[in-house]
C-alpha cells in the first residue's frame, strides 16, 4: 500500500499542534498522525482541517471539522479514478458547490452523470466520452453503429455545459443520480485487492464490508458505523473468497458463523503471511482448531 499514490493531504490541528496527514492511509499511520497532535484514533475520528495541502480542488474541506474515515475512504475511491474522472470530480465539486466529504463520496459513484470536455477535444471525442460516461459497457457493435461526431456536435452546439477550471461540464440528463453512501456505512469497495476474503457484516438492515485480513481497528470502526455494540451482534457471511479452494471457502463460511470475527481475521492474517495457496493445499488443519 505504501507505493500507492496519495490522493489527499490535509493539515489538521488540535490546539497549538498541527500535522500533515496523507490519504489513503492505514490505521497505524492515522493513529500516529493523530497522536502527534494529542488526538486519539477513535472509532469515528474527527479533526479540524486548517489547510487542504492537495488537491486544491478540495479546499471546500478547509476550516471544517471532518470525519477522517470518510476522507480516507474518499481517497481510496479516488485512487481508482483516471485523470479524466478525477478532473470531472473536481469540476462538478466546483460548479455544484459541494462542501462535505459525504457529497464527494456520492459524486464518485455518480461520475457517469457528467461529461467533462476540454477546449482541445474534437466533436468525435466529445461524443465518445459522453456516450461512454452514460453507457460504460457499450458493445463494439453498438459503438460501430453510433455517430459519436454528430452527438458531440449536438452537445457543443447546445452549449449546455458549465465552464470550470477543469473544462466544461455537461450533466448527462438521461442518467439519474443515486445516493450510494448514506453517511453511515461505507459501500463495498475492494481497495488493496490483497485480501483473502471479503465478509459482509449486517446489523439492523445496514451492511458493512470487512476485507480480511485487515487491521483490527478497521473492523472495530466498521462495527461502530453499523451501530453494533459487540461483534456477535452482527450476522456475517462470506461475500468473496480469493483463493481457488472450495474446502477452505466452506471453512471460512463456518468460521464467520461460529467464531469471533477478530479471531477469523487472525486466521486470515496467518494464511496471508505464507504462500496461501500452497499452505491451504498442504495443511489440512483439523476443524476443531479452526
Amino acid at each position: 500500500e505504501a507505493s500507492r499514490m496519495k490522493q489527499i493531504v490535509l493539515n489538521i490541528r488540535n490546539g497549538e499542534k498541527n500535522t500533515d496527514i496523507a490519504f489513503p492511509c492505514v490505521e497505524e499511520e492515522l493513529g500516529k498522525a493523530l497522536a502527534s497532535i494529542g488526538l486519539v484514533n477513535t472509532p469515528s475520528p474527527k479533526a479540524y482541517v486548517t489547510e487542504v495541502v492537495e488537491p486544491d480542488a478540495l479546499c471546500l474541506l478547509e476550516s471544517k471539522v471532518v470525519d477522517l474515515d470518510e476522507v480516507n475512504y474518499l481517497a481510496k475511491l479516488m485512487d481508482s479514478e483516471d485523470e479524466t474522472e478525477k478532473n470531472t470530480l473536481f469540476a462538478v465539486t466546483a460548479c455544484e458547490g459541494y462542501d462535505t466529504s459525504k457529497e464527494l463520496i456520492n459524486l464518485h459513484f455518480n461520475l457517469g452523470c457528467y461529461t467533462l470536455v476540454q477546449p482541445t477535444d474534437d466533436a468525435e471525442a466529445v461524443g465518445r466520452r459522453y456516450m461512454y460516461s452514460m453507457k460504460p459497457c457499450m458493445t463494439m457493435t453498438e459503438a460501430a453503429n453510433t455517430d459519436f461526431e454528430k452527438i458531440g456536435k449536438d452537445l457543443l452546439v447546445l452549449k449546455k455545459g458549465i465552464q470550470t477550471d477543469y473544462g466544461t461540464v455537461f450533466r448527462n440528463e438521461e442518467v439519474e443520480g443515486r445516493e450510494i453512501y448514506d453517511g453511515q456505512v461505507f459501500p463495498c469497495y475492494h481497495y488493496t485487492g490483497e485480501e483473502l476474503l471479503c465478509v459482509e457484516a449486517e446489523y439492523k438492515d445496514k451492511k458493512e464490508y470487512l476485507y480480511l485480513p485487515e487491521e483490527p481497528m478497521s473492523i472495530t470502526k466498521a462495527l461502530h458505523r453499523l451501530g453494533a455494540e459487540k461483534p456477535e451482534d452482527c450476522a456475517y457471511q462470506v461475500e468473496d473468497f480469493n483463493v481457488d479452494s472450495k474446502e477452505w471457502r466452506e471453512r471460512f463460511e463456518r468460521m464467520v458463523q461460529n467464531e469471533n470475527i477478530f479471531d477469523v481475521n487472525a486466521v486470515a492474517e496467518k494464511l496471508n503471511n505464507v504462500e496461501t495457496e500452497n499452505y491451504l493445499e498442504q495443511n489440512d488443519i483439523k476443524q476443531g482448531g479452526m
